[in-house]
């Protein structure tokens, strides 16, 4: 999807400069095509959009004002939505929205659904992290190599053509002074995988300032030695992060799936929540048939069944259904019960470690037990992977963990837990908990240091702080 919309918007920012220095009715067509697309690729695209609008106004006004160039190019490229309802009609395995009707087509495309978008109330101060965050984390993208180069094309660009240059500087700041204000999330480990993908638009603006300073030295007598510059930056970079993007033998998706499954006893019900589960057991089995005798029911969503009703409910709403359908659904569940996530279990119900998974028993019932499967890939490879595919690996090295926790000595468990604070290197929780296992083995010094990092990592979540004063390593 990120790729995708990189490439639409990175199409639309070059037919608009074409249209600026051109004109057209022809151009001004393709430019609103691409800017519907956009919109169609990721959503986010509406945060600079408007920046295009006003960029293209003038040439607009000097064209004698093309409206039906431009609106029709608009529809046409927001065309790929009127296959969301017509799919919908023919009642495909996995129909996330049910955009049959209008109504819901339009709360689909305008997430009416998921209620209030940001996340705290707005503040200057949490403005300002935020915009330092997103600051630090595209530089860190992008590199040394490539903010000089961007830089000095800004240069270039505005020498030549102020106006425009400043509509690329705008075009570059847009988006996360958008996504800052919409949002208002704190920053940390998990909202920088989430966040960071919705920044890929500003590598477009990037491209057309580094173009402009190319672009003197391709039209001079240089011309070749700078072409064959150019061509040797991009097939460095691509060849230099070839081995982090390949995906061409990355298994663990699939083994995850698998192994979700494997352990579950024939006709049991399994409770799923998270993305990397739900999409993971869909495909295996609606696509695959692989255990059709386990009944998966997420909780959030409705890829399965609409257990829970929430087709009609705002996502607002999603919590306080869950909780009132579970209490009253679990105890009248036949057979065996599981869960990867925390339930809302009635009274006189627990869980208990099951493999990868928990299983849901009476109180006064064994909860039994089930291996932990082993890891598909090496520790090393799992810690270089993506922020997913490291949230699958976790999951491994978790039940390890807790087995370990339950069944075996104390040293065993803080090589489980040293183990999975090294892949999950980014993750407060595993450093907190390996800081717990420290200080109850008498090493006072290590715990301290872990429980340091995981507060560096979320330095303002209030429980962090609170559990660092009852461990005695923080004051106030």
């Amino acid at each position: 999807v990120y790729a995708l919309a990189f490439a639409v918007e990175a199409a639309a920012a070059l037919a608009a400069c074409s249209y600026v220095s051109r004109g057209g009715r022809k151009r001004l067509f393709l430019c609103s095509s691409l800017a519907g697309l956009a919109l169609v690729s990721h959503q986010s695209a509406v945060v600079f959009l408007p920046l295009l609008v006003l960029a293209l106004m003038k040439r607009f006004q000097e064209d004698g004002r093309p409206l039906g160039a431009a609106l029709g190019g608009f529809t046409l490229g927001l065309a790929p939505f009127a296959w969301l309802p017509i799919r919908s009609t023919q009642h495909p395995l996995l129909d996330w929205g049910h955009d049959a009707s209008l109504p819901r087509l339009i709360g689909n495309l305008s997430r009416a659904c998921y209620g209030e978008v940001a996340q705290h109330p707005f503040s200057l101060d949490r403005l300002a992290r935020d915009l330092r965050f997103f600051a630090g984390q595209q530089s860190g993208e992008w590199g040394v190599g490539i903010l000089l180069a961007g830089a000095a094309g800004l240069l270039v660009w505005a020498s030549r053509d102020r106006k425009q240059a400043l509509w690329g500087t705008l075009a570059l700041l847009a988006l996360p002074f958008g996504l800052s204000v919409l949002l208002r999330f704190e920053p940390d480990p998990t909202h920088a995988y989430q966040i960071s993908q919705f920044l890929i638009p500003l590598s477009a603006a990037m491209a057309l300032a580094i173009g402009h300073g190319i672009d003197p030295l391709a039209r001079s007598r240089f011309r070749a030695p700078v072409a064959a510059l150019v061509a040797v930056w991009v097939l460095a970079g691509a060849a230099l992060h070839y081995r982090a993007a390949d995906q061409h033998d990355a298994p663990l998706a699939r083994r995850y799936g698998q192994d979700l499954l494997a352990g579950l006893p024939r006709g049991a019900t399994l409770f799923v929540e998270g993305d990397n589960e739900t999409f993971t057991l869909a495909y295996l089995q609606l696509a695959e048939g692989l255990r059709p005798d386990v009944r998966i029911i997420q909780r959030k969503g409705y890829v399965f069944e609409d257990l829970y009703g929430l087709s009609s409910l705002p996502r607002a709403r999603w919590a306080d259904r869950q909780r009132e359908v579970e209490t009253k659904l679990i105890p009248r569940i036949k057979g065996p019960v599981f869960c990867t996530g925390a339930l809302a279990l009635p009274a006189g119900f627990e869980t208990s470690p099951w493999g990868l998974v928990s299983r849901v028993v009476r109180g006064h019932e064994p909860g039994g037990t089930a291996g932990v499967p082993p890891l598909p890939t090496s520790l090393a490879q799992a810690r270089e992977g993506d922020f997913v595919t490291r949230k699958m690996a976790v999951s491994y090295l978790e039940g390890d963990a807790r087995a370990a926790l339950q069944g075996g000595t104390l040293d065993k468990a803080l090589e489980a837990y040293r183990r999975l604070a090294y892949v999950a290197y980014d993750f407060p929780e595993a450093h907190y908990n390996l800081s717990r296992l420290l200080l109850l083995s008498g090493r006072p010094d290590a715990a301290r240091s872990e429980f340091f990092i995981a507060l560096l990592l979320a330095p303002r979540e209030t429980w962090i702080r609170e559990e660092g004063r009852k461990m005695g390593f923080l004051n106030s």
